[in-house]
């Protein structure tokens, strides 16, 4: 007798167990395709999306960063650039 009674607590808590999983998939799921990231500044907070299609850099150093991790760049300054990105300027647009 303990024996079956035991057996249908474990099954039950087994069912509970898998029903759960499919709830939190479908969870990450969502949060895959909507993943967004906060950014706070001096006007409030802005919410943009995690990897965006188009970068556009303001800061030669940032560019610089960009181009050795590989990220391709939209937009940038073009005031003085500095001798060393000028090669990188040329291959972006």
């Amino acid at each position: 007798m303990k024996k079956a009674i035991l057996f249908i607590i474990l099954s039950i808590m087994l069912f509970l167990a898998a029903c759960g999983a499919d709830e939190e998939s479908e969870n990450a799921n969502e949060n895959d395709k909507e993943e967004t990231v906060t950014i706070t500044h001096e006007y409030g907070e802005e919410e943009v999306p995690k990897n965006p299609e188009n970068v556009v850099v303001f800061d030669f150093g940032i560019l610089d960063t960009l181009d050795e991790l590989g990220v391709e760049v939209a937009g940038v300054p073009q005031g003085s650039v500095p001798d060393y990105l000028e090669n990188i300027l040329v291959l972006n647009t």
